[in-house]
């Protein structure tokens, strides 16, 4: 079990990290003028690796889950595809990322809930 919640702990931040880095690479080489501001969004998305602490993948879980969820939301009702196959496409990929996202976000509740030393689940 322990080694699950290190496996789930290095996926679900991966999911927040590549894109960050994907951005943080986009920005240094098409507009250099604002890599500190992507660089600041990385080590912020890097930071439950870098604490590792229960409560703050709890916290951080929780505030990525409802702002990806209502992402997702508004992604859903807002973006309305046209008859075209590839808007479909599209609108799908989009829907699947912002989902995965929000997965992963409730992956770090759950890794936030799990007591190493009780060998259990629990909020505190």
């Amino acid at each position: 079990m322990k080694n699950k919640i290190r496996l789930l702990k290095y996926l679900s931040s991966a999911c927040f990290i590549i894109p960050a880095g994907w951005s943080f690479l986009h920005t240094l080489i098409y507009s250099p003028q604002y890599w500190v501001r992507d660089f600041i969004i990385l080590v912020i998305l890097s930071l439950p690796l870098i604490v590792n602490r229960r409560l703050f993948y709890l916290s951080f879980g929780i505030l990525a889950s409802i702002i990806s969820l209502l992402i997702t939301i508004i992604y859903a009702f807002k973006n309305t595809p046209n008859q075209i196959e590839s808007s479909w496409s599209f609108y799908l990929l989009g829907l699947f990322l912002y989902l995965i996202i929000f997965s992963s976000s409730l992956t770090m509740i759950y890794i936030g809930t799990y007591s190493i030393e009780k060998r259990k689940f629990r909020l505190i």
